[in-house]
């Protein structure tokens, strides 16, 4: 009848309004939290992701001096903290180069984020002229390898690590010291976008 073919029309219009206006938001919803192979490579992050989230405390940890950095050091702003065994070798150098350049390209965004260096061992005099004149507000310090071992195991370690650590005191994601700075970099921009505090 006429009348049921309007119904039928009107039915039909509707789940039409309704597909344009839900489809993409279905689309985005698969894309982003569906299969991974499925996922815009934008949208992954660069660093590797500690699962499930490591809380971290600076208790223990002693800077070049003996001083302690304080229970709250790893609170209320982002940290780059470079973790790393042994001396500092060419390799070490390199990394930490990569992780103030990283910082340095945050711009704005540079004082909610600070940077660390801890090692099992205090640097010895040509590492602390080094350090000093190459990274100043660099905090340098010591933890033991428990301590260190929280976050990275001795393969890890052996390289150096660099972890971003938010202003809740929670280790999220590190990347080894051969990694490209601009994974950091994108990474960093996109967490401190996101973010409310630090």
């Amino acid at each position: 009848t006429p009348d049921a073919a309007k119904r039928r029309r009107g039915r039909l219009t509707i789940l039409a309004l309704f597909a344009i206006f839900f489809a993409p938001i279905f689309v985005s919803w698969f894309v982003l939290l569906g299969p991974e192979q499925l996922r815009p490579s934008d949208t992954s992050n660069r660093g590797t992701l500690i699962e499930p989230p490591q809380w971290i405390s600076a208790s223990g940890v002693q800077d070049v001096d003996g001083e302690a950095f304080g229970d709250t050091y790893f609170t209320g702003v982002w940290t780059l903290l470079y973790l790393r065994e042994g001396a500092c070798t060419d390799e070490c150098r390199a990394a930490l180069y990569r992780m103030r350049q990283s910082w340095k390209a945050l711009n704005k965004d540079q004082p909610r984020v600070q940077r660390a260096f801890l090692r099992t061992v205090p640097p010895n005099a040509a590492e602390s002229e080094f350090l000093t004149a190459e990274h100043p507000g660099l905090r340098i310090g010591r933890a033991d390898a428990a301590w260190l071992n929280v976050l990275a195991n001795e393969s890890l370690l052996a390289g150096g690590i660099v972890v971003i650590i938010d202003p809740e005191g929670l280790a999220l994601m590190y990347y080894q010291a051969s990694d490209d700075a601009r994974g950091i970099i994108k990474d960093m921009k996109r967490l401190l976008k996101l973010s409310k505090i630090g």
